[in-house]
């Protein structure tokens, strides 16, 4: 369009005016097939939000910086104190804080300089960067403040808000039945995101996609739109498992995906349109499904250019069956892929895994990495392997047999293996859950406590959902 647009109103982004510009005549971003759009220069005014914001009332109430006394400090530390320490706070500590104030005044600095040195010692406080609670052998139970700073950070990664710490206070928290009220308050509030976004992220590992980037002349189609679908669908897939109500037999294998339409030309899926992300049915014979498959994980567990079956299969051992094998013996060198493309990593391993040495590790790593072979660095479905510089295109073999003889021909096989030994699933999962929700790794001590949560979600379809309950409930996320 010719001419010059004027949007007289705030924007939160530069994508926004960007977006907001390409719209100009009806058309989204996405649908937009004209010519490109060039910002030589603009301008923001500010401030971008009323002043002063809601937060600053929220802090300073009526009181003026100008003129503020030692008791208008006090007002505002007996409010701010409990909330950033998340607990109720002794009138010792108060006065504290205070007395600090009304000694800062009386050398001569002005009321706001006074308060601020108050509020930045509380922000600097033990009290309020780490969560308060006893050392083990000092109580048996954590008290209702703590119970309420490890649920809330454990579901929505930040402090508890006032209906928490009320019941905290009347010591209510700490019934079963209120407990799980909380849960499912807590998890159907929207910042309850941050449990995806970091114990999905750290579990599966997400985090680490940009810890290589594909080879551009084997992968030329990769791209940063693809990236960013990896992650999302992943991301969404455990959302949908946890607010459906869905067994964690769907991080096994599912008979649907979660995918927009990059991801669906990335997988070989039609009928998918659009950037929105949407639930697709997929046929019986799709090697889709489940979080094994999804190319957030495939990509991760490959190097850009190879795969490998040992770092895929330690990745399935440790994240989904909660097994760590040994480390490798030393003095032992790795097994490198030939980039000639003569021999497949997979021949290469049975020579090293004929070493008397190395072969009892293997026996257990090697088949589930062998189980994704059919997958490459990026997550797309492969026949052969391709090796930059080399014309020989050697076939994928995905069979393989497990370290208690079960054999496998391809990953639908597999999968089914694992989904008969859900029970160490579930285990693994309910191992991963528990160390990110009280911030300390289970030890050998508390294997029958997790066993005891498996077979109780058990009897409860493997939900989810019911795992967090349990994992709240359990007297493992209220000790110490």
């Amino acid at each position: 369009e010719k001419g010059e647009a004027v949007y007289p109103r705030p924007f939160g982004t530069v994508g926004n005016i960007i977006g907001t510009l390409v719209q100009i005549g009806g058309k989204h971003p996405s649908d937009y097939e004209g010519p490109g759009l060039l910002l030589k220069r603009f301008e923001l005014e500010g401030p971008i939000e009323e002043w002063p914001p809601p937060s600053r009332h929220a802090l300073l109430g009526e009181t003026d910086l100008a003129s503020g006394s030692v008791a208008d400090a006090e007002h505002i530390l007996r409010k701010f104190l409990p909330r950033a320490f998340r607990r109720p706070v002794e009138e010792a500590e108060l006065f504290a804080y205070r007395d600090r104030v009304g000694a800062l005044l009386l050398e001569g600095r002005d009321f706001e300089s006074a308060l601020r040195w108050a509020l930045v010692a509380a922000l600097c406080a033990p009290d309020f960067l780490f969560l308060e609670e006893p050392m083990p052998g000092e109580e048996k139970r954590l008290d209702a403040y703590a119970i309420a700073n490890r649920l809330s950070y454990f579901l929505w990664s930040t402090m508890p808000d006032e209906e928490l710490l009320s019941l905290s206070a009347s010591g209510q928290l700490t019934e079963p039945e209120t407990l799980r009220t909380q849960v499912e308050r807590l998890l159907q509030d929207p910042r309850s995101k941050a449990l995806t976004t970091n114990f999905a992220g750290q579990w599966l590992h997400l985090r680490e996609i940009d810890a290589t980037s594909p080879d551009t002349k084997l992968f030329p189609d990769f791209d940063d739109y693809l990236k960013t679908s990896m992650v999302r669908e992943s991301e969404i897939f455990f959302e949908t498992v946890l607010h459906e109500g869905k067994s964690i037999r769907e991080f096994i294998d599912s008979d649907w995906v979660a995918i927009n339409d990059r991801l669906a030309q990335h997988y070989g899926i039609p009928g998918v349109e659009g950037s929105t992300f949407q639930k697709v049915s997929l046929p019986a014979d799709s090697p889709r499904g489940g979080i094994m498959t999804q190319a957030s994980v495939l990509k991760v567990t490959a190097n850009g250019a190879n795969t490998s079956p040992i770092n895929r299969g330690v990745w399935i051992l440790e994240n989904l069956l909660g097994i760590h094998p040994p480390p490798p013996p030393p003095a032992i060198p790795a097994v490198s892929p030939d980039v000639t493309g003569a021999k497949t990593l997979r021949q290469l391993l049975a020579v090293h895994a004929s070493d008397t040495s190395c072969k009892a590790c293997h026996k257990i790593i090697d088949p589930p990495g062998f189980a994704l072979e059919s997958f490459d660095p990026v997550g797309a479905w492969r026949e052969q392997y391709r090796f930059q510089g080399s014309k020989q295109m050697l076939p994928v073999d995905s069979t393989g047999e497990t370290a208690e003889g079960q054999a496998f021909s391809d990953i639908h096989d597999y999968k089914a293996i694992l989904l008969g030994e859900i029970d160490q699933v579930s285990y693994g999962l309910t191992d991963k859950l528990l160390t990110y929700a009280t911030g300390r790794a289970m030890g050998f001590s508390d294997r029958p406590e997790i066993y005891e949560i498996v077979e109780q979600i058990g009897h409860q379809d493997y939900q989810l959902r019911e795992l967090i309950h349990a994992v709240v409930q359990s007297d493992i996320f209220h000790q110490p």
